[in-house]
């Protein structure tokens, strides 16, 4: 590299990125690069690589869910590639060390002084970006606009744990988030201090006594105001500091109190004109699996489920089909447009939902038409094989096993179709306009029906792996967490999915079972769906479909068959099934409060 800290000092970068309104480096971005096209316009080499160089890295991405690797590329730079931290050549590294200390905006000298640490682990330097991020914190700090403000705090906490807690620049993190807490003083209107409070829980540091009561001012601020989501993200606070504090009776009637804000919330939808059983429905479902998490709650259990059922007979005149009309044979553009633009909820939503799942029927009608159409093809033999050319299975001679081996194999084409055609596209859009985090699929699955307690991490990272296109690991996570979710969802309607030996061993019923035996599928397809059930049995366990978990189950499935369409289309299953009545509920949400938002300004 051939700039010099002289040439940065004189080259005018303040008056750069005082352009943007807001003081952070992803909106900088645009502006350098545009000073780097300026100056290559004008044959000036040394202004534009530096220039270029600082928008690489405010193009770079801040991403909490790693400490080690807390970067990830944004969008694709002038040079039309991404720029990631080891795209950095070692001259640059050894510029922006000397530079580090003169850059006076406090969001880019703490982009500057991480990534210095990431690639370096210099001390002196991580010490710097921990200031750096607090200072441009504060900066920033709007309790109305709180997430920048709290991934810079949370990030100078994870750079001040990695450099030791008997470190000076730990304890100048806890004073400063404990600062925000006093400063917000329970009045913040959002969930700045809900951030700040768990930020303290997971280093288990912070004085419970003090946040006990700061929680439940603002959880029952939360219910006042009728955001029933506010109110219970501050009595699962109020709840972690009972745990922390290990006062058992305190933790139980927190726990309880969040569990009744799903039974608010679901009332709250009654109220409107006209009142939707369907959202109603959905909460009063949550609050179960809330309250069965509470424990010992079985007769108000039995309460609301008594209203459930009444709310769920009244919410059948409320279905409404979603779904895009999407002509595969015109399948790239319309299935990008479908997503492209959009919010990030409105955009996954129609990622979950671009396609329906298959029809039993459909599959079944197409699979009788083609034996009558193809007689020859049933005089012939058919075998089926592994990835490693292996004979798995020879086409079954009984009639009604032969139809089911057809519609399985048909299954397995439409969805490659809908994976090449529409699926993938979509999926590469929403990454392109959209970085959604683990954390933000974990918000998403709390106290979900199909998820046991425990779980909501391990699918959230699956649905997030999945959504980066690392197929590997969505699959890893994904099919195991289905099965359980067969399993759990079988126990909640009574049906017990395992089995008691002679001598007291009890083993868990797999899927090979539970999607194929009619005394687990029958029950299984009133409550999903036949289409639904049937979907799980061709992706998952028929030899004649993908057998997507036996193969994976008894690694049979090399690195790249992990990238095949079926491995895709079960990532995007699960986001279907996990994901779309969430996501549906959410967008309702939304519109329901920017009508009324509207009806209130008129």
């Amino acid at each position: 590299m051939h700039t010099t800290r002289d040439d940065f000092l004189q080259s005018g970068w303040e008056t750069v990125i005082a352009r943007s309104n807001t003081k952070e480096c992803n909106y900088y971005m645009s502006h350098l690069w545009q000073k780097s096209r300026e100056a290559k316009d004008a044959n000036d080499p040394k202004t534009e690589e530096l220039f270029r160089l600082l928008g690489d890295i405010c193009s770079l991405h801040l991403k909490l869910d790693s400490r080690e690797k807390p970067f990830g590329p944004m969008m694709t730079s002038q040079q039309g590639r991404t720029a990631i931290p080891e795209d950095f050549a070692d001259d640059q590294i050894r510029f922006l060390n000397d530079i580090v200390r003169d850059v006076t905006d406090a969001d880019l000298r703490a982009r500057i002084a991480d990534l210095l640490w990431v690639l370096r682990r210099d001390y002196k330097i991580g010490k710097l970006a921990v200031t750096a991020y607090l200072e441009s914190a504060v900066a920033l700090e709007d309790p109305a606009h709180w997430v920048a403000t709290y991934d810079r705090i949370a990030r100078a906490l994870q750079l001040a744990i990695m450099m030791g807690r008997n470190a000076e620049s730990y304890p100048l993190v806890v004073r400063h988030i404990e600062d925000v807490l006093t400063r917000c003083n329970g009045e913040d209107p959002l969930f700045l201090s809900a951030r700040m409070m768990s930020l303290l829980q997971d280093c288990r540091t912070g004085d419970a006594g003090i946040y006990v009561g700061l929680s439940e001012k603002l959880a029952l601020k939360g219910e006042r105001e009728c955001d029933w989501d506010r109110a219970r993200t501050y009595w699962e606070t109020k709840a972690q500091w009972h745990f922390i504090a290990k006062e058992e009776v305190e933790l139980r009637a927190a726990k309880v109190r969040a569990a009744e804000t799903y039974v608010q919330q679901s009332e709250a939808h009654l109220s409107g004109n006209p009142p939707s059983y369907s959202l109603a429905s959905t909460f009063l479902q949550k609050a179960i699996e809330a309250f069965r998490r509470v424990g010992e709650s079985e007769n108000r259990i039995q309460q609301l489920h008594s209203k459930l059922l009444e709310y769920q007979k009244k919410s059948v005149s409320e279905l409404r089909q979603f779904s895009y009309d999407i002509d595969i044979t015109d399948t790239v553009a319309k299935a990008i447009e479908s997503v492209k633009g959009k919010s990030v909820l409105d955009a996954m939503l129609a990622l979950a939902m671009i396609v329906r799942p298959l029809s039993f029927e459909n599959l079944r009608s197409q699979a009788e038409e083609n034996r009558q159409k193809y007689v020859l093809q049933n005089l012939i033999t058919k075998l089926y094989v592994n990835a490693f050319g292996r004979i798995i299975a020879r086409h079954p001679i009984d009639d009604e096993e032969a139809l089911r081996a057809d519609m399985c194999s048909l299954a397995t084409q439409f969805q490659s179709i809908h994976v090449q055609a529409i699926i993938e596209p979509a999926r590469r859009q929403v990454v392109s306009d959209h970085n959604v985090s683990v954390s933000d699929f974990a918000v998403m699955l709390s106290d979900h029906r199909l998820i046991p307690a425990g779980r909501e991490m391990i699918v959230a990272r699956g649905l997030h792996a999945g959504l980066n296109g690392d197929f590997v690991v969505s699959t890893h996570l994904l099919v195991p967490q289905l099965e359980e979710s067969v399993r759990y969802l079988l126990a909640q309607t009574g049906v017990i999915a395992s089995s008691l030996d002679d001598v007291g061993v009890q083993e868990e019923i797999d899927l090979n079972r539970t999607l194929c035996s009619s005394k687990f599928a029958s029950p299984l397809a009133e409550i999903l769906g036949t289409d639904i059930v049937f979907e799980m049995r061709t992706l998952l366990v028929e030899r004649f479909g993908a057998n997507l978990r036996n193969d994976m189950a008894h690694g049979l499935v090399n690195h790249d068959n992990f990238y095949s369409p079926s491995a895709l289309y079960l990532w995007w299953f699960a986001l279907h099934l996990y994901s779309f009545p969430v996501l549906a509920r959410l967008k309702a949400e939304h519109e329901q409060s920017a009508n009324e938002s509207s009806l209130k300004g008129n």
